[in-house]
């Protein structure tokens, strides 16, 4: 498990390497590769949520390419008018910037989601904290994680109590926009007094106190990690180079 821990971090990187300096018609390839490795054995979903949570981010990232070649190819213009629609003309440059930046987006989100969705939370922090990661620092990510993990639930509990109250939170838009603030106050105090108490019992177990690294042998990294690596760093050099 430690072992695919390095490997999944060194991909992670490699992603986010190319994000940056690939082009997009580059990207888009990754990115498929991306949707189809979360059917591998490596990368599957720890828990059926988090599969379900997968699925429902494919469409929004569905969503988020449709609508930023649409307000980019209105907005820009240049090329070839792709379509018309009474006085909005869309244009293809603008349409092809729009695809660009939703590449990078796309990629830099799913990769990092591939990794958290496939790894449970407590062993990426042991692999932190095994290579001398501070145990404040790995209780502040793992506290962030966790309060992610748990948000979604967290919001239906809250939204079945206001409506157990009487509170109309699941009309129309200017409904949900009034009771955002009975949504928000609860959904912070409650992470914030959970935070406490899981930092105070973290505490009292002494897990503050340890010294990084002591008493836990570093897990070996694997080759397929380095090559990882070093191919993002000569992506770097040839795009600086170029």
């Amino acid at each position: 498990m430690q072992r695919s821990i390095a490997a999944k971090l060194s991909l992670l990187l490699f992603f986010w390497v190319c994000a940056f300096a690939l082009e997009w018609n580059l990207i888009l390839p990754l990115i498929g590769i991306l949707v189809v490795a979360r059917w591998t054995i490596p990368f599957r979903p720890v828990t059926d949520r988090l599969a379900r949570a997968w699925n429902k981010f494919l469409l929004y990232l569905l969503l988020l390419f449709i609508a930023l070649m649409a307000v980019n190819a209105l907005f820009i213009k240049g090329g070839a008018v792709l379509l018309e629609f009474g006085p909005l003309r869309f244009h293809s440059e603008g349409a092809i910037f729009g695809l660009a930046t939703a590449a990078r987006v796309g990629l830099l989100s799913l990769a990092t989601l591939l990794m958290f969705i496939s790894t449970p939370l407590k062993n990426l922090v042991k692999f932190l904290q095994a290579w001398g990661l501070s145990p404040s620092i790995a209780m502040v990510i793992l506290q962030a994680l966790f309060f992610v993990q748990k948000l979604p639930s967290r919001i239906d509990q809250i939204l079945l109590a206001q409506e157990a109250r009487g509170a109309n939170v699941r009309g129309n838009v200017l409904a949900r926009a009034r009771s955002l603030t009975a949504l928000l106050a609860p959904l912070v105090l409650s992470s914030i007094l959970e935070s406490l108490q899981r930092g105070l019992a973290l505490e009292l177990r002494g897990a503050l106190h340890a010294v990084p690294g002591a008493d836990r042998e570093r897990p070996a990294i694997p080759i397929e990690a380095y090559v990882l690596v070093l191919l993002a760093i000569i992506i770097l050099l040839l795009r600086f180079a170029s």
